[in-house]
């Protein structure tokens, strides 16, 4: 699934650091090897309805759980515990996650081994994860 977009995304992420909700920053390439990213609005329906399978999600995967999400810092803290997610959770503007992945539409995941796109697509539902994770091997 190598392209020229898939290489420019790599390359955003290659110097992309986050800051997760506890304020410690996130460096992509430096993170685990297999990483899952997650891309949420909280004005989406379809991004609202997948919160709650979100934890459930990263345990039955290999996959590292980044979660991007719009909102407030309060929204964020209330979600974390309300869903008892131990992965992070980085607060982010759609716009900023447009311009970063260049996505169309939310839920969006993005699959990477090593630093390199091997899946991504839009996740309505937990199944059109799994299918992706398949397809990510």
């Amino acid at each position: 699934m190598h392209s020229m977009i898939s290489t420019q995304i790599e390359e955003n992420l290659s110097s992309l650091i986050l800051k997760n909700h506890d304020g410690s920053e996130i460096t992509v390439k430096d993170s685990h090897s297999n990483i899952a990213i997650v891309c949420v609005s909280l004005y989406c329906v379809y991004c609202v309805d997948l919160l709650p399978h979100l934890k459930e999600l990263s345990e039955v995967s290999s996959y590292h759980f980044i979660v991007l999400a719009n909102g407030e810092t309060d929204d964020h803290k209330e979600m974390i515990e309300y869903f008892g997610w131990e992965f992070p959770l980085v607060l982010m503007e759609y716009e900023q996650m447009d311009d970063i992945f260049g996505m169309n539409e939310l839920p969006f995941v993005l699959f990477l081994n090593e630093g390199k796109i091997v899946q991504s697509g839009v996740v309505h539902k937990p199944e059109d994860f799994h299918f992706l994770l398949k397809k990510a091997g």
